[in-house]
Order: structure tokens, then C-alpha cells, then sequence
């Protein structure tokens, strides 16, 4: 398969927290050992190649998309961090619900690292909001943010963001002020366990 230019890991990650970040990995032969579809992430890279060669050809065609399950995009999120070999990020899985609301969990390790005192090396963040798309920039709109059982005010994440990103050598990212969709897509609607890809 071809390739596309990646994001940085810190960039792919928080953008797959809000599930538009489809990272530019692609499947490769090698065996793997976790729990998900193959078959499935296959699915999610060929939407990314369809929607890649379409706009390239026609750029301003109106009218087209393309719908991901939940299942799907977990798949392909999963399959991203182990052939990535994510040293931070272990885990991360969304729900996806009605009216561009989202719920999720990431399994973070910083084991090893330089953090603060209040944070423990091994985190998991669970966080719940409503993905905001605006011209084709996307922005996360946090409902609830937990590390662990302990909720958490947004500026915490702000600090866990710019250690993942120190760590793995990415620019932090800032979810509330938005970001540019990948390539080609103009905007996403949600229905439960289902999104819809507009480009």
C-alpha cells in the first residue's frame, strides 16, 4: 500500500481521542498479538486511500462520505499503536454516540519518566464531551475528565498533553482550541456506534 505522511505521535493520539485523527499507518504482514479486527482496520485503511484519491482527483465535489463503525475505528486505532510501537500510549478505545457526543478511555504509561508527584506513572484517562466541527477544524468540548476514579479539571490534561508530548518529542496539542481535520474531510456526524466522514 502507499504511504502518507504521518502525524506526530502525540498529535495522532489526541486527535484518535476524538476519533478524526485517523492515523497514516498502514497494515503491513506482520503478526500481531492484540485483541481486534484485521479485517476491520483494512476496512478503515481503504476509507482513508478512497478519500485520499478522491479529493486529490476532485477536490471540490460536494455530497460525499464515508461511514466508520465504533468496532472499526477501535480496530484500526488499536492496530495503530502496536505497529507504531507506542511507548506511552498503551491503550485507547472510544464510544461513539448520538449528536457528536463521545466517550473513551486512554491507558497511559509514563513509567520511567521525570513527572510530577501528583500523577502516578500508569494512568488510565477516562473522558466523555462533544466533538465540535467548524470549518473544517475540530475541536473537543470535555463533559467529564477522570485519571483513574479521581475527575479532573481540564488544565490537568493540559499538563498530562505536554508531558506525553516532551516525552515522545511532538507539539502539544490543545483539543479546545481545535485542529485541522486529515486530509480532505470537511466535517463529522455521529449516531451511535456509527461515524460519518463528510469530505
Amino acid at each position: 500500500m502507499k504511504s502518507t505522511k504521518s502525524p506526530g505521535k502525540t498529535a495522532a493520539f489526541f486527535c484518535s481521542l476524538t476519533f478524526v485523527g485517523i492515523c497514516s499507518a498502514r497494515l503491513v504482514s506482520a503478526q500481531t498479538n492484540s485483541v481486534y479486527s484485521k479485517a476491520e482496520a483494512e476496512k478503515v485503511v481503504r476509507a482513508i486511500e478512497k478519500i485520499e484519491a478522491e479529493v486529490s482527483s476532485e477536490p471540490s465535489s460536494p455530497g460525499r462520505s464515508v461511514a466508520l463503525t465504533e468496532s472499526e475505528l477501535n480496530s484500526y486505532i488499536a492496530y495503530c499503536i502496536e505497529i507504531g510501537g507506542e511507548e506511552i500510549m498503551k491503550e485507547l478505545r472510544i464510544k461513539i454516540l448520538d449528536q457528536n457526543r463521545l466517550e473513551g478511555k486512554a491507558g497511559i504509561d509514563l513509567s520511567g519518566k521525570d513527572i510530577p508527584s501528583f500523577l502516578k506513572p500508569k494512568m488510565t484517562l477516562y473522558f466523555s464531551g462533544d466533538l465540535i466541527v467548524r470549518d473544517s477544524i475540530a475541536r473537543m468540548e470535555f463533559i467529564e475528565l477522570y485519571i483513574d476514579e479521581q475527575r479532573i479539571m481540564p488544565f490537568i490534561l493540559d499538563g498530562v498533553i505536554s508531558l506525553v508530548a516532551r516525552f515522545s518529542g511532538d507539539e502539544p496539542v490543545d483539543l479546545r482550541r481545535g485542529f485541522e481535520l486529515p486530509y480532505g474531510i470537511r466535517d463529522i456526524r455521529t449516531q451511535k456506534g456509527t461515524a460519518v466522514f463528510y469530505y
